[in-house]
């Protein structure tokens, strides 16, 4: 699994395998994780590719945030539930499939200060 950065646009784009993805589900449903991200070969078209991603249970809505090389994903039970649905529906799907993930006010499962991400599925 990867985990790019756009400076610019403050967007993330996380790639990976089926395989990948559904273990990803499974975190964010139970709220607790840690991946080590492959930071290997060129990050084009973003600028970085970050080396942890995290996920944490919380109280609200799903915040998507960066903190240096590090992508967390942190919310309550009812709203990583949704998230993580969106994963395993993405999971299902062919490769080269994706999701954009981008909040706006009264957003189903997104936090405000969220930061927009797409999830692509690599094979």
């Amino acid at each position: 699994m990867r985990v790019s950065r756009a400076e610019r646009q403050q967007e993330m784009e996380i790639s990976g395998t089926t395989a990948e993805f559904l273990e990803l589900a499974r975190m964010v449903r139970a709220g607790e994780g840690v991946v080590q991200l492959n930071t290997t070969g060129d990050p084009w078209p973003y600028d970085h590719l970050l080396s942890v991603l995290e996920v944490h249970a919380a109280t609200q809505a799903v915040v998507i945030r960066r903190s240096g090389d590090t992508l967390t994903l942190a919310g309550g039970a009812t709203a990583m539930g949704v998230l993580a649905l969106v994963i395993e529906d993405l999971a299902a799907d062919e490769p080269g499939a994706d999701v954009q993930i981008d909040y706006f006010p009264d957003h189903v499962y997104l936090g405000e200060g969220s930061r927009p991400m797409i999830l692509v599925l690599t094979g």
